[in-house]
């Protein structure tokens, strides 16, 4: 960098940013919903809209609720509903067994 010429930095527009980077995005709620919607759900499961989080393409609901920037490492995110994959939704085994448990 030369004397006399500052550095400008651009602001990126990052929409996972905004949102935060584990939250679903409205389309994936849509996607996650056209399942979800179809079972009879148990009670730490109905409100799965404001509680469901995203980590590399898995959808689940967290155990126990951390600060996104917590430096702690999880080794078990909770309950995974299923995984995001080309613009469809494909629900999980820990789902199914969750389901399972409760009369449909």
């Amino acid at each position: 960098q030369k004397a006399g010429k500052a550095r400008i930095e651009k602001k990126s527009k990052n929409k996972k940013a905004k949102r935060g980077p584990w939250r679903l995005t409205k389309n994936d709620q849509e996607l996650v919903g056209q399942v979800m919607d179809q079972f009879n759900l148990p009670v730490a499961l109905s409100d799965w809209r404001n509680k469901a989080k995203v980590r590399n393409e898995h959808v689940y609901i967290p155990a126990i609720s951390l600060p996104e920037k917590s430096k702690l490492h999880v080794i078990n995110n909770g309950v995974e509903l299923g995984i995001l994959k080309k613009k469809r939704f494909e629900p999980g085994h820990q789902l199914a067994e969750v389901l399972g448990k409760v009369k449909q």
